[in-house]
């Protein structure tokens, strides 16, 4: 497990156990990473390693993970001794001496290979659906915290672990790493005793059937043996298969039959069992620890968008004043906005469905760079046509706060990204008087939900958390000069 990502499994611990309020001392650590110059997710991290260290959740973590690896790795003897007593049973229940080799092989490959197939489906539909097999993840989670002995911070601590690693891409493959252990325990099982067996005992391997022609036994023998023989192991021919039929089986020939079988049976149980188990499990293995390294944080999320409000305070100055603007400016009249991130000085502006409270173009924006508002087809369209002459410069859409994210502006998003040659900012603006506009705006349940809404369309169309900002729209006063400024408050 990454540095990196140790920090975000801590951060989602957090996420759990500050789902009521939250931690003791988290108020001073906020204050002092507002004021660092760094990226949200850094500033996310820190806090969670500071909060961690102070509340000493590190080893609570480590003490959760021991004790599932623990009982993991009980899980997994489990499957070892049913494997074992699986395949002594197979040998116990034919005549004395003599066995079947299909019914043993099907004992001992046949529940592993359905298995197999059930894991081969399940992942095709959760990759096309891009979601995790959250059925046994959720079972796990439920269980684990359930019965894990410890106080409300370890349980919550344990739901934030779990949380994370049986969810999405991390959660298919380690869920199926845990899988194809388990699977490998019971075959390596099997396999142990199957070597015990024939060691110390002697047998004669038969076939029999009631419906199926000796030619169609024959076939699937000779096509289980290809694998098998490219491993090196002795097949029996085409002759010794016939020969093995129970009726036809000569006591004469036992020891040369014996030999071949007991050489597919092995081989069987290597090229089919235990040798794709283990190449699973080693690819389970490869692709968690790529997860790992790729996991990002929800920061769509309300908890997120939260804790953005509080680390990332309205300090920075917003917007491109003109030449004619740089003078002092007039009473009621405001030149200048503050966002919580860098909006690039020189970009392109576009509103989009504003309100009525929301005059365009705000105080601030040269001539130049104004593309004017979209409000219906027609708009947009002429929209589009300006994208293609705009040249380089990043553009900035202006969009209320309380408008619904809905798949019209989706589209609408994707085609200006589609169409910009610059990179696109959002910002969610909302009129407020001039003092919101430096004290920052009060961020209520409704607003960070619908915050969160706009970071998940973001992610949809391709535009990172980086690039949105929640901006103050102050109108002027009455016989103002312009019609409004974009004032930022705080961060979203």
């Amino acid at each position: 497990m990454n540095k990196k990502f140790k920090q975000q499994l801590y951060s989602e611990v957090l996420h759990k156990l500050e789902s009521d309020q939250s931690l003791s001392g988290s108020e001073a650590i906020e204050v002092n990473l507002a004021k660092q110059e760094c990226s949200i997710l850094e500033k996310v991290l820190l806090r969670a390693q500071r909060l961690a260290k102070e509340h000493d959740l590190e080893p609570v973590v480590q003490k959760i993970l021991s004790r599932f690896r623990l009982t993991s790795g009980g899980v997994a003897l489990l499957f070892f001794i049913l494997g074992s007593g699986a395949s002594m049973q197979a040998f116990q229940q034919s005549q004395v001496g003599v066995v079947n080799f299909y019914w043993l092989i099907t004992v001992l490959l046949g529940f592993n290979l359905i298995a197999l197939l059930l894991w081969i489906m399940s992942m095709i539909g959760a990759t096309f659906s891009g979601t995790g097999i959250s059925g046994p993840g959720l079972w796990i989670q439920k269980l684990v915290t359930r019965y894990l002995p410890g106080n409300y911070i370890i349980k919550s601590a344990a739901q934030g672990v779990f949380s994370t690693l049986l969810s999405g891409a991390i959660g298919r493959w380690w869920l199926s790493r845990m899988t194809h252990s388990f699977w490998l325990s019971y075959l390596t099982g099997g396999f142990v005793t199957i070597l015990l067996m024939l060691s110390t005992r002697q047998f004669n391997f038969v076939w029999e059937t009631t419906i199926l022609s000796t030619e169609t036994f024959s076939f699937l023998t000779q096509w289980l043996s290809v694998v098998p023989s490219w491993a090196g192991f002795e097949v029996p021919t085409a002759e010794q298969i016939v020969i093995s039929q129970l009726d036809k089986f000569d006591p004469a020939n036992g020891e040369s039959l014996r030999q071949v079988w007991a050489s597919l049976l092995i081989g069987s149980m290597m090229v089919y069992g235990l040798l794709p188990r283990a190449l699973l499990l080693l690819l389970s293995h490869t692709m968690v620890r790529r997860g790992q390294n790729r996991y990002k944080l929800d920061l769509a999320s309300p908890y997120y968008v939260n804790l953005r409000q509080r680390l990332m305070p309205a300090t920075s100055q917003f917007g491109v004043v003109d030449p004619d603007l740089r003078k002092k400016p007039e009473k009621g009249q405001v030149t200048s906005a503050w966002t919580d991130i860098r909006l690039p000085a020189e970009a392109l502006y576009v509103g989009i469905e504003l309100n009525q409270d929301q005059p365009w173009p705000p105080t601030g924006i040269p001539h130049r760079d104004d593309l004017g508002k979209v409000e219906d087809r027609a708009s947009q369209q002429a929209l589009i046509q300006r994208l293609a002459s705009s040249g380089k410069k990043p553009v900035v859409a202006v969009i209320p706060l309380n408008r619904s994210p809905d798949r019209g502006l989706e589209r609408l998003l994707g085609a200006i990204r589609q169409n910009a040659k610059g990179d696109l900012y959002i910002a969610l603006s909302e009129a407020g008087s001039p003092q919101d506009a430096h004290d920052g705006l009060t961020a209520t349940s409704s607003s960070i939900s619908r915050q969160s809404d706009w970071y998940q369309l973001a992610v949809k169309v391709g535009i990172g958390a980086e690039a949105i900002a929640r901006m103050q729209y102050q109108p002027q006063k009455p016989g103002a000069e312009r019609k409004g400024n974009l004032v930022a408050g705080n961060g979203t």
